[in-house]
């Protein structure tokens, strides 16, 4: 299976319970961005040090939907919820920093690196959530904690949607198109020529001489700058 980067995404850490112990209430989940069903079997989760863990059976993230790797299958003892894989104690969610990196057929599919409180939230007995699976989870200002609680009285959202962050902005596109006007009138349209092959530069409010994208219009004038993320 051809998974690319982007398609699944980790979404959401359970690495500090506060219910039950780390050993047996680690987890986290991830979602599937695209409009199939993903297998996950035979690819590896990993951390920077020395664990990792071969995802040794098949573990199918439905479209659009989620799903969650833990330390502990049994919900008496892992906080009250049911995982759809487990990986035993070959992985290990550090309390302060640590990665969760996602690798397929040698691709790394996705990463994520805590911080201990730096830029991402540290919290005790609460998720670490990320606001959008557009967004970018490797930055700590993405994520923040769950408010809805699960199982044993711990906050978080095993499997199913995430809470809010707040306002998230979603991927969006600026277009246009770069017209030579003979006689400068807005009411006057036939003397408007397309003008092909101009660079076009797009700058955020922090620099006005370092672009944050360039594209050129095409034959007809047109120009567009899509998948734009917040920041």
């Amino acid at each position: 299976e051809n998974i690319q980067p982007g398609d699944i995404v980790i979404n959401e850490i359970m690495q500090n319970p506060d219910k039950v112990s780390d050993t047996n209430g680690e987890w986290f989940e991830v979602t599937n961005t695209t409009n199939a069903g993903i297998d996950l079997g035979g690819c590896v989760i990993e951390d920077s040090g020395i664990n990792s863990h071969i995802i040794n059976s098949s573990l199918i993230v439905p479209a659009g939907g989620y799903a969650v790797l833990a330390r502990n299958a049994s919900s008496t003892i892992n906080g009250g919820f049911t995982p759809d894989y487990v990986y035993g104690s070959s992985f290990v969610l550090g309390n302060d920093s640590d990665e969760i990196i996602l690798t397929c057929g040698g691709v790394e599919i996705d990463r994520v690196e805590y911080d201990n409180g730096l830029t991402f939230p540290d919290p005790v007995g609460k998720s670490m959530i990320l606001n959008s699976p557009f967004n970018d989870n490797n930055v700590g200002g993405n994520w923040c904690v769950s408010s809805s609680p699960f199982g044993d009285g711990d906050l978080g959202t095993p499997g199913a949607p995430n809470d809010s962050c707040g306002p998230v902005f979603t991927p969006g596109i600026i277009s246009g198109h770069k017209l030579e006007d003979a006689d400068g009138l807005t009411s006057t349209t036939a003397d408007r020529t397309t003008l092909a092959g101009w660079i076009i530069n797009l700058f955020n409010s922090l620099s006005t001489t370092t672009p944050i994208a360039t594209t050129s219009t095409d034959v007809n004038g047109y120009y567009e700058f899509n998948n734009l993320l917040a920041g």
